[in-house]
């Protein structure tokens, strides 16, 4: 039988990248953080929620209903795949690599499927592969 994470799977265009996924399902519960290449809106994560409500097969698993809550990454969200990368080229970002102890701060540059390219303020610049990046964040300034 299929699990509830492959039925939601199934519900999820391929355009679309599932984040981060918490099952509460003994209490009919789910959280489900989704991005994609394009920004995800609020009609996308509420075209996916329905579907999934009105499936037969997660009805059937959880007569009583389940509570689903289906958002996109906040903006203070780690980066995690090459898309996220690619959709914050020309942003600052607040990189903390496994070779050090501490964060720096750079513009993202550049980004493909393997690395960044970053800039420093002083001007100079270095490529970073994303397995050398243990988190990496948006700096949101208002």
């Amino acid at each position: 039988m299929d699990t509830i994470k492959n039925i939601i799977e199934n519900f999820v265009p391929e355009d679309i990248t599932i984040i981060e996924y918490n099952d509460f399902s003994n209490s009919g519960r789910f959280k489900i953080v989704i991005d994609g290449e394009n920004n995800v809106d609020l009609n996308t994560t509420s075209s996916i929620a329905k579907n999934i409500k009105k499936s037969k097969l997660v009805n059937e698993m959880f007569p009583d209903g389940v509570q689903l809550e289906i958002t996109s990454p906040g903006i203070d969200s780690k980066l995690i795949f090459p898309f996220q990368y690619k959709k914050n080229i020309n942003r600052m970002l607040k990189i903390a690599t496994y070779k050090s102890e501490k964060s720096f701060n750079a513009k993202l540059v550049s980004a493909t499927d393997t690395s960044i390219k970053i800039k420093f303020d002083n001007g100079n610049s270095t490529k970073l592969d994303y397995k050398e990046i243990d988190s990496a964040n948006v700096i949101i300034k208002i």
